[in-house]
């Protein structure tokens, strides 16, 4: 006994939150070390992870494994994900000799890696759009329409490589309806602007403009490749 204490897992992390300067590769070798030498769970900090920026992710969020298509860019201000970097990724997958994301993922959940899974992204995503407005009610309109927008990114991304998930149930995007509030968009019609059987539903339910939601060019998205309103609208809600 050289009467030398130990480190907890606290200070180690602590130690390793203050050097946030370190480079890719020296965060590969700290996590693979930490793990092949047993060190407690404690001391394991998602600080290590670089996002898509190059940024440390900070200690006391998660990140994600970055999407097939890459992370998505452009994301409002209230918005706080974090994903891995794609370079960093690559590394850690290599040095842990894991096959696939999955079993990169398993291996670094206890540094707050977590799979990147479409409903749960945009259950994260409906969630901070809540609190946003709760904070900041009179910019209700505002948020709904930035989260639908960086929704739609993801179903326009998510489509291009395979075939896209479905919506997640119990989420809901609130819509602006004809009327001038905002409704959730299960309870909402296509009426004019979406062909022809939205111009006989806005018939149907001319005097009831909140079930009705406004035309496209009214929703501050343009829709890319060969994506359809009438599509995006139902796959939503």
């Amino acid at each position: 006994d050289l009467g030398v204490s130990e480190l907890s897992g606290d200070v180690i992390r602590q130690r390793i939150c203050a050097h946030n300067s370190l480079s890719q590769e020296e965060r590969v070798a700290l996590i693979v070390g930490l793990r092949s030498n047993n060190v407690r769970h404690s001391a394991y900090t998602p600080s290590l992870f670089l996002d898509t920026f190059g940024e440390s992710v900070p200690d006391t969020e998660m990140v994600y494994i970055s999407p097939t298509g890459g992370a998505p860019i452009g994301l409002p201000d209230w918005v706080k994900l974090w994903f891995l970097d794609t370079g960093m990724q690559d590394r850690l997958t290599e040095r842990l000799d894991a096959s696939d994301v999955r079993i990169l993922q398993n291996k670094l959940k206890d540094f707050g890696l977590k799979e990147y899974s479409f409903g749960r992204l945009i259950h994260d995503l409906r969630s901070q759009a809540n609190k946003h407005k709760k904070a900041n009610p009179e910019q209700a309109e505002i948020i709904e329409s930035e989260l639908l927008k960086v929704v739609y990114d993801f179903y326009h991304s998510e489509g291009q490589t395979k075939q896209r998930p479905s919506f997640p149930d119990k989420t809901s995007i609130e819509l602006p309806s004809q009327s001038g509030s905002l409704v959730k968009s299960e309870y909402l019609y296509m009426g004019d602007g979406y062909g022809l059987s939205g111009k006989i539903t806005q018939q149907l339910y001319t005097n009831s403009p909140d079930k009705l939601i406004v035309p496209p060019s009214k929703l501050c998205i343009e829709l890319k490749g060969n994506d359809d309103w009438g599509d995006f609208l139902e796959w939503i809600g």
